[in-house]
């Protein structure tokens, strides 16, 4: 991978393809077992956890 890239994690429904949140990749996250965080909300939209 080049220097400037930045690989990021969009989560969203499977069902309607939008991605919700975001997160941004950190070189140490490639060595994380278990979940995936989902990060923060895009900034236009809204979240809602049920």
């Amino acid at each position: 991978m080049n220097a400037g890239t930045q690989l990021v994690n969009m989560y969203g429904i499977t069902e309607t393809t939008v991605h919700v949140t975001y997160y941004p990749l950190q070189p140490e996250d490639a060595q994380r077992i278990g979940a995936s965080p989902i990060g923060k909300r895009i900034p236009d939209l809204q979240l809602y956890l049920l």
